[in-house]
């Protein structure tokens, strides 16, 4: 596809997306901020306090709707995009939190209600296109008023090790389930802890891993989809772990019942990269002027900075920062000092212990094996803070409960390989001008571009091997996916069918057998 035609199919999508320099209304800007930005938690079901479905629906919560945007505690996605871009990434611009404003400010005018977007229609049950394992978690009835967090223990029933590559999260009362953490443990330790109780599950903390032998796997929280990496990457699962599903059930649930569901798909890819997932940064090792002691009445800043472990290169897929209830701001980044480049990771400059989870890369990020993991932390343990656990603030030393404070990072890695940094872990991205990866494997090409009903990805092989094709949306949704053997030597064509595909542009992540894939993006029509 040519220049022009990218552009006259970028403008024949966008054309009914972006209304300018109009008085801010509903129908013709609010709506579509309101349902792209807020309502897959604020509707019926969802964990958001009310919903945002409707014009009558943002009118009756239009003061304390401004109050929540402007102070950037909706939507709650807490890493600084001027920062850092992530993956699923949820946050309103400035322009959008103005025409907020200035919508409530002028009397939350309607405008013609015959041109409002209509509003979004949220997908019931699970959207993986394959599932390999369903974890169902018991019913559970919520014994308190207050945060409850409640862990959950399943067998994997898996004789040999497996490789994880994709999480599907599905909480059976989305109106209480604040967030979801799936982790693994090779002992029987949480067996015990949920042998013990006589009710479904344990009752756990929130803050650390439930077992001194279990490590994370995953994370969700309102507003998150599929966790998925590509199909050559899998987090190892040992033969015969448990499964452990620890639960934060929202304030305000007591009485009711959830029992929520998890979908799993291993890959079979070989050969597999493993990820890995470990607190590099970790206050009881990196910590530079800690031990943490933090007096009541006080502002405190801490410093880690973390020589690179591995005495070699490696590559990061995803971050998971931690702290707790007195934390105020989180700020990682990667010290180089050859190139004296101090290049960012991530930052949460307003700290929220309710709202903390993975954040994955647009991109795969290369860490040199000779730099340096650096962070800064600053936590507030004064009466400012609401959510301080002491009242009136009492000394906060380091520790595991939520009423003791912890600086910790987790990274989801990987040993580095070349061109790691051209993998795209987000495929919004390819809605921008990238290069088109080079694939060492084979000549790779498709037509026509634009068509409409059928596209052929032409294929010429140099060696053996399996080509692993995954379609993707301009909302980053995987539409289609499929693997096809390709033998030395051979030319293929491989007819796709599109009738079923919608009007707009998609990309199409081809990998090869050596793990590096080739983007390619067309139009249909």
């Amino acid at each position: 596809m040519n220049t022009k035609q990218y552009l006259l199919a970028t403008l024949f999508i966008a054309s009914g997306l972006f209304v300018n320099g109009q008085t801010p209304t509903w129908s013709n800007k609010i709506a579509s901020i309101f349902y792209n930005n807020c309502s897959s938690c604020h509707r019926e079901g969802g964990i958001g306090l009310f919903p945002l479905m409707s014009y009558s629906d943002a009118t009756s919560h239009s003061l304390i709707i401004k109050s929540q945007v402007e102070s950037k505690m909706m939507p709650p996605w807490k890493a600084d995009p001027n920062y850092k871009h992530f993956k699923d990434e949820r946050f309103l611009t400035n322009s959008q939190i103005a025409d907020i404003a200035d919508w409530v400010d002028n009397g939350t005018p309607a405008g013609d209600l015959s041109t409002a977007p209509s509003p979004p229609i949220f997908p019931i049950g699970s959207q993986m296109t394959s599932i390999d394992q369903t974890l169902t978690l018991p019913k559970y009835r919520i014994n308190t008023s207050a945060d409850e967090y409640r862990s959950f223990v399943i067998h994997s029933g898996i004789s040999t090790d497996k490789f994880l590559n994709e999480i599907e999260y599905l909480p059976g009362n989305g109106a209480i389930v604040h967030h979801v953490v799936l982790y693994k443990d090779p002992s029987n330790y949480s067996d015990s802890l949920d042998n013990l109780d006589t009710i479904a599950g344990f009752s756990s903390y929130g803050s650390v891993a439930v077992s001194p032998n279990a490590t994370f796997l995953g994370a969700w929280a309102p507003g998150s989809g599929i966790f998925k990496i590509p199909t050559n990457f899998g987090i190892r699962v040992d033969a015969n772990s448990d499964y452990v599903v620890e639960l934060h059930y929202a304030p305000g649930s007591a009485g009711q019942t959830d029992s929520t569901v998890l979908h799993l798909k291993y890959t079979t890819y070989s050969p597999i990269r493993e990820v890995y997932i470990d607190p590099i940064l970790n206050h009881f090792l990196s910590m530079t002027n800690g031990p943490i002691n933090i007096a009541p009445n006080t502002i405190v800043t801490y410093y880690e900075r973390e020589l690179i472990p591995f005495g070699s290169d490696f590559s990061i897929l995803a971050v998971f920062p931690h702290m707790h209830k007195v934390g105020a701001s989180f700020k990682i980044w990667n010290y180089v000092p050859a190139t004296h480049d101090s290049v960012p990771i991530i930052e949460i400059p307003k700290w929220d212990f309710h709202w903390q989870g993975f954040y994955t890369n647009q991109r795969i990020m290369k860490i040199p094996g000779n730099s340096k993991l650096e962070a800064k932390a600053q936590y507030d343990n004064t009466s400012a803070n609401h959510d301080n656990p002491f009242s009136p603030p009492q000394r906060i030393l380091s520790g595991e409960h939520t009423t003791q404070e912890m600086m910790i990072a987790f990274f989801a890695y990987t040993e580095y390989q070349l061109g790691d940094e051209n993998v795209i872990l987000d495929s919004t991205v390819l809605n921008t001008d990238i290069e088109e990866m080079k694939d060492p494997d084979a000549s790779i090409s498709i037509y026509p571009n634009p068509t409409t009903d059928l596209l052929n990805v032409r294929i010429k092989a140099i060696h053996d091997g399996y080509y692993y094709f995954d379609f993707i949306n301009q909302q980053g949704q995987s539409v289609k996916t499929f693997d096809t053997f390709v033998h030395e030597g051979d030319a293929i064509s491989i007819p796709i069918e599109l009738s079923t595909f919608a009007q707009g542009i998609y990309a199409i992540s081809i990998t090869n057998k050596d793990g590096l894939p080739k983007i390619l993006r067309f139009v249909k029509m």
